[in-house]
C-alpha cells in the first residue's frame, strides 16, 4: 500500500500539538480510499518530541 498525506488542520495547546489530516491509501488492488487522521504529540522545553500517538480507522482500506 502507498500512503499520501494531504493538507491538514492543526491546533496548539500548550506543549501539546493536535494534527487533523485526511490520508490517501493506494490499495494493491489500486483503488484509492481517503480516510480521516489525527495525530498528537508532546514536545519538552527543548523542542523535543516525548509523546507521539497516531489514531486512524483503517476499516474502510480493507473492505471488500
Amino acid at each position: 500500500m502507498e500512503r499520501v498525506s494531504l493538507p491538514c488542520r492543526i491546533g496548539t495547546i500548550e506543549a501539546t500539538t493536535i494534527a487533523e489530516t485526511d490520508v490517501t491509501y493506494t490499495g494493491l488492488d489500486g483503488k484509492d480510499v481517503t480516510v480521516p487522521a489525527i495525530s498528537i504529540w508532546d514536545i519538552d522545553d527543548a523542542g523535543l518530541i516525548t509523546d507521539y500517538r497516531i489514531f486512524v480507522d483503517l476499516t474502510p482500506v480493507f473492505a471488500p
